[in-house]
């Protein structure tokens, strides 16, 4: 008896030390991370880190805009903690992330009871290819934590079904788990994919509960299942009342807000002429409303102009519309109209053009192609199917492919617009931005002229900023004889442009006259030779010089020992999926079998968990693809970073489950024919 202790010590003793080497080889490995940041994006990064610097200086969210309250809360609050500690952004983030591996392998030691095995399940965990410095969750925004947060909730959940014997544990669990659902709840809006599963986990743990004739505290362990839900209204509650506190509004973000749900539900119910999968209020849309909506028609300038060309863009490719951007180009709209000055003054302007809209659709002025809705998401149509479905199978390789993932080791360049402002975000966040000083040069050179005035030349970049250049205009008179010498304006029209140029950006040329008229050509069009009105001009030549970022040789073996992880995994984790899935199959049946049987039953809480882990991943999935079909393109890393986890926590206990399975069958097997042979 004491041999066996002395042996359990050890090898508890054995797993610390292992869970110790593989935290700091993770460690080492992600140390040299550098933050990507975007800190012109007002709805994402820029939020974040402009509400986490107001929190720390005491102002809460900052000053009331049509920004404030358009996200969760959490990130930001997370965001002025760390720095409230002094602990860099991606330090703390994979701090978190370390935490929550933790925590799983805690909660399902009571099924996975082989010290090695755990070890093995932290490790595949903890080097999820996702944390390992892909560019979408090192930036500035919340998804960077919210695969921690999904898998501390699914550690509780799991932990609360697991140890439904045990009162103190079940506890614990049950706050991990309401630690877990309350953070994501307040970090995405579109959390309420995991409540089925959550709601789920609980009828099925309060049924083994009930059923358990020898079970003591029952009453007590019920209540206990309604503590992550007491957490979720609770961080609601205190995040709602702050925010009425600070601006009058009783909701938590004004995503689940009625009147802005209530607007916004309303312009997409009426029907299109033609329809458009991706784009909830199109043109045609637009200006019927206007007809029947003075609320809405007084956007029409804003929304019609060129105001917010700008929305009608989707990772730098045009767009003829605003399609997913609607959603914020109105709210720019209405915040320009004057709205977003008070709080009031923006839900009345909202409910006001709820009620014109849904009048209109219920008298009939406004065709309608479902009923009053107060909703973000598109109404279905049977349209969606089939995309649908299509989505989901594509969203689901990508994740078990683990495509689109790969150690990011880049030079985020540096504009004369954003120095400050990605400066800042250093200082508050302990953390350095991937940039360098250093940028690439392009030169364009040709010849320009107007018949009657001189022409000047000006550089444009895609953003609509002048960019600093240097500009030599040389004789050119070639160019006065090829005219036959009529033109005086062109002895000095050729010239010479050269600027510092960022990949991530368009260029152009704007070359104008005394009058004010202008043109625009980009300076991809090499060799082009264009008459317009009394303008003419040639682009003779491009030369680009680009400069390569120096990266030390210390981050260069770590870059490469992470890549190597992430093909490792890319590798193994479809054939690990496929018989994950395939095992998890002839378990069920194994386990429906001898229950007809009537026979003892093996590992039906590993399957009861595989079930539900599927079914999560599933959720997800189905939703990402519902929105690649109805709104925006969201099959990427970002939008399903919480479902790698999801898929790595599922193949590890269904591959131990299948090692159990075979152990066991084989020893079965092995004592009958050691039986037979006496």
């Amino acid at each position: 008896m004491k041999i066996k202790k002395m042996n359990e010590h050890d090898n508890k003793r054995i797993l610390i030390i292992v869970l110790l080497l593989l935290i700091f080889l993770k460690m080492v490995l992600v140390m040299g991370h550098k933050m990507y940041t975007i800190p012109d994006s007002r709805y994402d990064d820029e939020l974040m880190f402009i509400r986490a610097v107001s929190i720390t200086n005491g102002k809460w969210l900052g000053a009331y805009n049509n920004v404030t309250l358009a996200k969760g809360a959490f990130f930001s609050i997370w965001l002025a903690f760390l720095h409230f500690l002094s602990i860099p952004m991606l330090i703390g983030n994979q701090v978190l992330y370390i935490i929550s591996c933790l925590v799983f392998i805690w909660c399902i030691k009571k099924i996975i009871y082989n010290k090695k095995l755990l070890s093995v399940i932290f490790a595949a965990l903890l080097f999820n290819p996702a944390t390992l410095g892909n560019m979408q969750l090192l930036r500035i925004y919340r998804d960077g934590i919210f695969p921690a947060l999904i898998i501390l909730i699914f550690a509780g959940i799991i932990g609360m079904f697991l140890n439904r014997s045990d009162c103190k544990k079940m506890f614990i669990c049950s706050a991990i788990a309401g630690i877990g659902l309350s953070s994501a709840w307040q970090t995405r809006e579109d959390t309420f994919w995991i409540l089925p599963f959550v709601i789920i986990a609980g009828i099925i743990t309060a049924m083994f509960i009930i059923a358990d004739r020898n079970g003591k505290n029952i009453v007590r362990k019920i209540i206990y299942l309604f503590i992550p839900f007491v957490f979720l209204i609770f961080s609601n509650l205190f995040i709602s009342t702050l925010n009425y506190i600070a601006y009058g509004r009783f909701i938590s973000n004004d995503y689940m807000s009625k009147d802005f749900q209530g607007a916004y539900g309303a312009l997409t119910r009426v029907t299109h002429e033609h329809f458009d999968y991706r784009n909830p209020v199109p043109e045609e849309v637009r200006m019927k409303i206007y007809q029947v909506s003075p609320a809405f028609n007084e956007l029409k300038p804003l929304l019609e102009g060129d105001v917010f060309e700008g929305w009608k863009t989707f990772h730098g490719l045009p767009l003829h519309d605003y399609y997913a951007h609607f959603m914020w180009a109105i709210r720019d709209a209405v915040a320009n109209c004057g709205y977003y000055e008070s709080p009031a003054k923006a839900k009345e302007y909202y409910n006001r053009l709820a009620k014109e809209v849904n009048e209109a659709c219920d008298s009939g002025l406004l065709p309608s192609r479902t009923g009053k809705r107060s909703t973000l998401a598109s109404p279905f149509s049977r349209e969606y199917l089939a995309p649908t479905v299509k989505n989901a199978i594509n969203a689901a390789l990508f994740v078990i492919r683990f495509d689109g993932l790969s150690s990011y080791n880049n030079t985020r360049w540096l504009t004369s617009s954003n120095q400050n402002k990605i400066r800042d975000m250093e200082l508050f966040l302990n953390q350095l931005s991937v940039y360098d000083i250093a940028r690439n040069t392009v030169e364009i050179w040709g010849w320009a002229f107007d018949y009657f005035e001189n022409v000047g030349i000006k550089v444009i970049d895609s953003m609509n900023n002048e960019i600093p250049a240097t500009i030599i205009k040389k004789d050119s008179t070639d160019v006065y004889n090829h005219f036959n010498s009529i033109y005086d304006t062109a002895l000095e029209a050729r010239f010479s442009v050269r600027f510092e140029f960022y990949s991530d950006l368009d260029y152009y040329l704007f070359f104008f006259n005394e009058s004010g008229e202008q043109i625009k050509i980009s300076i991809k069009d090499e060799n082009a030779y264009v008459e317009i009105s009394n303008f003419i001009y040639h682009l003779e030549g491009i030369n680009y010089d680009y400069y390569e970022p120096i990266i030390t040789k210390t981050d260069k073996i770590k870059n490469k020992i992470s890549n190597i992880l992430i093909i490792i995994y890319k590798f193994l984790n479809p054939a690990i999926t496929f018989i994950s899935v395939f095992s998890l199959l002839i378990l069920t049946c194994s386990i429906l079998y001898r229950l007809c049987k009537r026979k003892e039953n093996c590992y039906y809480n590993e399957i009861i968990i595989l079930w539900g882990l599927l079914f999560a991943f599933v959720c997800r999935t189905v939703m990402i693809a519902y929105v690649s079909a109805s709104s925006f393109p969201a099959i990427n890393v970002l939008y399903l970073s919480s479902s790698y986890p999801i898929v790595i926590m599922f193949n590890c206990i269904s591959m131990c489950c299948l090692f159990y399975f075979i152990r066991r069958y084989t020893k079965i097997k092995t004592q009958t024919n050691a039986g037979d042979n006496v």
